[in-house]
């Protein structure tokens, strides 16, 4: 239950309840933080809350406007108000004060004295007595007053009821002449119930008359008329038993599992509120069956219910304490309609519901007004209603065509029963399936227009496609045929299924057809290309499928009753709901607001559609949400974890998508995520795009991430589709934290095709590789060939795609931080994967354009540079050349720092350009103002090496020398430890060299520096050395040409080799700089999101020669393979030596047993032959 205690305040009537649900806005644009708040506020209203009150009460009841509590405690009356939460009391003159009943209309209080004659009634605000009844003939034990405030009924001990006239207390009637204990009245206030032991009798308020009466087998507890008033709810020992207002004759049984201490009605509908022994408060909807929902509001048994006067509050006392009073808000229930004995067919294109009763087709809205009656006729099988307001009626050989109240037929002659029927769009074909054939008629001539032999057994079911060009059939010979129908010609078959096909259903938008099954399967397939996408198993035969509007989701219905609601991007399960039978059809309104479902029991029910609520509501595998409710607060809370139940993973909140796995991963619950992805995987998506793992990751939960991710990757040869629940934003924070599975990921998300009916070779003057954005995860060949002479067998090709979709518009803000993230990624072998590979060589031709030109531009102003140093120095006129092209340049800075200025300040190579372009414009200035020559002659140099340095990074553009510039990167730094060393070296000596010649006052240090750098350098002049300059000269040779030199080649040739190994991941790194670059300058596409499928068709061809380092690196794979696999052994190996020893200490312990068990009975033989032998 929960632990809430609250003081006891009205509900706040900013919150809309309806369907179970808060109403929400915006839930588009929602986050994970408000989506949790909104949870955790639903949470807080549906749960249970307690309130403790002061004294012990008696009796507790509601106020008219709700918004105060009347308590009768021992001789005190006490006022709560519940907006305020103000207590007023007063202590009563009443020797023994029993029970407590409100005159709502009049605020006044009745209160009976058990030990005496007296009814008291007081003023309910200010506690002043009106008035004292006191015309009983002995003591009264209990009061009544009737729904209308028109009569209180006082039951006297000694057989005696009396009524009294509220309007007029000295006006009373002795109403009945027996003894009773317990009354309660029908909502209309007409008849008024009393019981005695085992005896119920009926009576009629205003003509104060026995109506009936009748004893039962036990001890009636309580009683309560339905809110119909049509029935009695009579409570005897453990059960509930509906009785006849009328005739007092038994109508349902209803047998909870738990013993019921007390029952109360809900007056807006038949629905009983049961407490129980257990704590528990149930809701029975007898009428139309509806799951009990229960509620545990408390640990012991309940006393007593109640509910508020507008019945959106039930408050309930518990037995032992009974100071605390509990409150629980009534759910408002959804749509649930029960019909005995009438099969469902479906719904009319208007949304109202198709079923048979008996003879009679009939058609209802959902709300049941109004039922009409539109055909009558024996022996109807199937039902269609078209948009153009004809009726397509099956009955026994017969096809009945109703429009316009006309009743036209049209027989069949091979006397076939249609088994399935399609109409087409503009109503003038329809199309049935029947023993083996497939027929076509005409609906305007009313007549057989065209048959065939379709399958070698029934025809289950029949769909059109592409504008009614395309007929598919299923049937129970297991197969499913797609047909040119004009022609009656096969022109597709798709096998697969193991048992008759049940259903079909198209997803338009994406080419798929979806085939359900009784092999307890659900295949998806890309009908056009004849390939099968993707295989769901159910829990058995799966009887009928509905795919919703926007392709989201897919619904089924099986026979075990069960109602799963699949995802059609991860093809994994993400919620059910239970019914209670076998389903036999299954249907689904036009609008997907509403469902319907027949089942074996001959009853059909109509419920809404939990998918399509746009309020926050649970939806789950029965309708006991209290339990989920109760579960998920103590998990989001942290506070008093209860143990990981897999059921509670089932459920799901709605329309946010969230389930269980997804607070797991919140709270950092890592072994209740284990536990929930190992007993099913279910990685579900929210409506907002958050998973479980990208929770985990925001949250740098890493046990979390890390168990998903290992099971993503194990339940991938399963269902490879489940990967697809990875976003974007997942591969950003795993990219940015170098995760160690990443390159298995990369490669498990880009596969190579298989089917589809792609080509294997196409002709030589076909340009690989080609890259296509699709909005779809299946590849298709009119995507990458439209010219049917590029087909030719010179080239072997083979096709990849992704099964994530990415935003890869250039110039977007997403696929700008997803670049960033591979660039800076710790885990540098994420540029070595087909996927990244693929995507930078994608970008690469949409920006290489840009990048080209700019090249040119550069190589331009470098040239002009050149002829003016060799040429034209000096020469002001050929200098503006130069200027121009260095100002143009300028703009691209100016322009790359205004679109992005963090990016620009963090790049040392643009304080480069601006340094070049501010020098080399210094310099034309100074040319042009006749400056000192020595000065523009040093801005001059120090421009042109900055020009020059600056053109290196232009290299990159071109593939072989794309991966040295990262050579001279990585030799650099690298370089930067030991320069520190080699230039102390030759500084020290420079100064030794110094002392040395001290004799030469003016030798200057800069000139020592630099002969001990020419010696580094090996330039050298040793004749004017004398002793001490030979030996240091021998000792600075041995330091700095020999050991320093060879060192820095030794260094220089690490770094080349370690560049080298990684040639693949230098070459890719440098041009994901490029392009990053590139797409940065693209402000106006930053918003642009939308998300595409890659997909690439990439010649086939086998690398031969392939240099030492690469296969240095493929031996290290192949050692790092081998020691994975030896480890995934040893593991095998220790779980089976473990299982091995487990199952010899249980037989140990078998063993031990039998033997004592054994030893037992020879024992007990031994003792019995002792007796028989003492006997003799």
């Amino acid at each position: 239950m929960s632990e809430l205690e609250i003081p006891l305040l009205i509900p706040q009537a900013s919150t809309k309840s309806i369907g179970n649900a808060i109403e929400t806005e915006g839930l588009q644009q929602i986050t994970m933080p408000e989506a949790t708040e909104q949870i955790q506020s639903m949470i807080s209203e549906k749960l249970s809350k307690i309130h403790t009150l002061l004294d012990d009460p008696r009796e507790i009841k509601v106020t008219a406007d709700e918004k105060a509590l009347v308590i009768l405690s021992e001789k005190v009356l006490i006022v709560i108000d519940r907006t305020t939460g103000e207590r007023k009391s007063k202590s009563l003159q009443i020797e023994n004060p029993q029970h407590l009943e409100l005159i709502k209309s009049q605020n006044l209080v009745v209160i009976n004295d058990k030990s005496s004659s007296k009814i008291y009634i007081y003023q309910l605000w200010n506690f002043e007595q009106i008035k004292i009844l006191d015309c009983h003939k002995s003591n009264v034990s209990g009061i009544f007053i009737t729904p209308d405030d028109k009569y209180l009924f006082s039951l006297i001990e000694d057989d005696e009821v009396i009524r009294w006239n509220i309007n007029n207390f000295g006006k009373f009637d002795d109403f009945a002449s027996e003894h009773y204990e317990n009354a309660t009245s029908s909502f209309d206030s007409s008849l008024i119930a009393f019981t005695y032991k085992n005896k119920l009798a009926v009576y009629s308020i205003e003509a104060i008359s026995m109506q009936n009466e009748k004893e039962f087998d036990g001890i009636i507890t309580q009683i309560k008329f339905a809110a119909s008033n049509d029935i009695i709810v009579v409570a005897i020992k453990q059960y509930l038993r509906l009785i006849n207002t009328k005739t007092l004759e038994f109508v349902q049984g209803i047998f909870p599992e738990t013993v019921v201490t007390c029952i109360s009605t809900y007056p807006h509908d038949d629905i009983i509120i049961a407490g129980h022994k257990t704590g528990e408060i149930s809701l029975l909807d007898y009428k139309n069956n509806r799951p009990a929902i229960k509620m545990a509001v408390c640990n012991t048994a309940i006393s007593k219910i109640f509910l508020s006067n507008n019945g959106q509050e039930i408050f309930t006392m518990q037995n032992d304490d009974k100071r605390k009073l509990t409150y629980t808000q009534f759910p408002q229930l959804d749509l649930w309609k029960k019909f005995e004995r009438r099969k469902v067919f479906g719904f009319t294109p208007s949304g109202k519901l198709i079923f048979k009763f008996k003879d009679q087709l009939l058609t209802s809205d959902i709300s049941f007004d109004y039922i009409q009656e539109v055909y009558n006729a024996e022996g109807i099988s199937n039902v269609l209603f078209t948009r153009y307001g004809k009726i397509i009626v099956s009955c026994f050989f017969q096809i009945h065509v109703i429009y316009n109240g006309e009743d036209k037929y049209m027989d069949d002659k091979d006397m076939e029963e249609p088994i399935c029927m399609k109409i087409n769009q503009e109503g003038s074909l329809l199309f049935t399936g029947g023993k083996q054939k497939i027929k076509v008629w005409d609906l305007e001539q009313m007549m057989l227009q065209k048959d065939w032999k379709g399958h070698e057994e029934q025809v289950s079911c029949l769909i059109l496609a592409q504008n009614d060009l395309k007929l598919i059939s299923g049937s129970h010979d297991n197969t499913v045929k797609i047909w040119d129908h004009k022609n009656h010609m096969q022109t597709g078959l798709l096998k697969g299924h193991t048992s008759c096909i049940n259903d079909l259903k198209l997803a338009e938008d994406k080419n798929l057809l979806i085939s359900s099954s009784s092999d307890k399967t659900i295949r998806v397939w890309n009908w056009p290309l004849e390939t099968l996408i993707c295989t769901l198993n159910a829990t058995a035969d799966v009887v009928g499928i509905h795919v919703i509007k926007n392709c989201k989701f897919l619904m089924s219905a099986s026979a075990d009753g069960r109602i799963s609601f699949w995802s059609m991007k991860s093809y994994t399960l993400v919620f059910y709901n239970q019914v209670q039978d076998r389903v036999k059809k299954f249907c689904v309104s036009d609008d997907d607001r509403y469902m319907a479902y027949y089942l074996g029991n001959e009853d059909s029910f109509l419920i809404g559609n939990p998918l399509v609520s746009e309020n926050v509501t649970v939806s789950g595998p029965y309708h006991d949400y209290y339990e989920y409710l109760l579960y998920l607060k103590k998990i989001m809370a942290l506070k008093d974890i209860p143990e990981h139940n897999p059921m509670m993973d089932q459920w799901v909140i709605l329309p946010h998508l969230l389930t269980a796995p997804h607070f797991y991963a919140l709270v950092n619950l890592h072994s209740y995520l284990k536990r929930s992805l190992e007993s099913e995987f279910k990685v579900v998506e929210s409506s907002f795009g958050e998973t479980s793992l990208s929770i985990a990751l925001s949250n740098k939960h890493r046990e979390c991430r890390n168990i998903i991710i290992k099971a993503m990757i194990k339940n991938y040869k399963g269902n490879p589709f489940s990967l697809s629940s990875l976003t974007k934003e997942c591969f950003i924070d795993l990219n940015n934290e170098g995760f160690r599975f990443l390159v298995k990921l990369y490669d498990l998300i880009y596969r190579r095709c298989n089917g589809f009916n792609l080509p294997k070779e196409c002709s030589s003057k076909i340009v690989t590789p080609i890259f296509y954005h699709s909005n779809e995860i299946v590849p298709y060949l009119n995507n990458f060939f439209i010219d049917s002479n590029e087909k030719g067998s010179e080239k072997q090709i083979f096709f990849m795609h992704c099964i994530v979709p990415f935003n890869t518009q250039t110039g977007s803000q997403e696929s700008i931080d997803f670049l960033k993230s591979v660039i800076e990624s710790p885990n540098s072998d994420i540029f070595r994967t087909k996927f990244v590979q693929a995507m930078l060589n994608d970008k690469w031709k949409m920006v290489k354009f840009y990048c080209y030109s700019q090249g040119l531009l550069y190589l331009l102003y470098l040239l002009s540079l050149m002829f003016y140093i060799e040429f034209f120095i000096g020469n002001g006129a050929f200098l503006a050349v130069t200027f121009v092209l260095s100002i143009l340049l300028s703009f691209y800075e100016i322009y790359q720092a205004v679109t992005e200025p963090m990016d620009y300040i963090e790049d040392l190579w643009n304080y480069i350009d601006a340094s070049r372009a501010l020098l080399i414009i210094a310099y034309a200035i100074m040319i042009w103002a006749d400056a000192d020559y020595d000065s523009s002659s040093t801005v001059l140099l120090l421009g042109s090496f900055l020009s020059f340095l600056r053109g290196i990074t232009y290299f990159r553009l071109f593939t072989p020398t794309r991966y040295m510039i990262t050579l001279l990167k990585e030799v650099f730094k690298d370089m930067l430890s030991f320069l520190v060393l080699l230039y102390y070296s030759t500084l020290s000596f420079a100064f030794i060299f110094k002392i040395i010649d001290s004799s030469n006052l003016d030798g200057s240090l800069t000139g020592y520096i630099a002969q001990s750098y020419l010696l580094d350098l090996g330039n050298y002049d040793t004749n004017t050395f004398g002793v001490a300059e030979s030996i240091i000269f021998f000792i600075a040779t041995m330091i700095n040409p020999i050991i320093m030199m060879n060192l820095l080649i030794s260094i220089i040739g690490d770094t080349h080799d370690r560049v080298q190994e990684g040639l693949e991941v230098a070459d890719n790194k440098e041009l994901a700089e490029m392009i990053l670059e590139m797409e940065t300058l693209l402000f106006w596409n930053r918003n642009v999101k939308t998300n595409i499928y890659l997909q690439t068709c990439m010649e086939d061809v086998i690398v031969e020669g392939q240099n030492w380092y690469g296969k240095v690196r493929e031996i290290k794979l192949v050692l790092k393979q081998i020691k994975d696999a030896q480890s995934k052994g040893y593991e095998q190996i220790s779980e089976d030596s473990k299982s091995v020893k487990d199952k010899i200490s249980e037989s140990e312990k078998r063993l031990i047993q039998e033997n004592k068990q054994l030893q037992q009975q020879m024992d007990e033989m031994k003792r019995e032959i002792v007796n028989l032998i003492k006997n003799r």
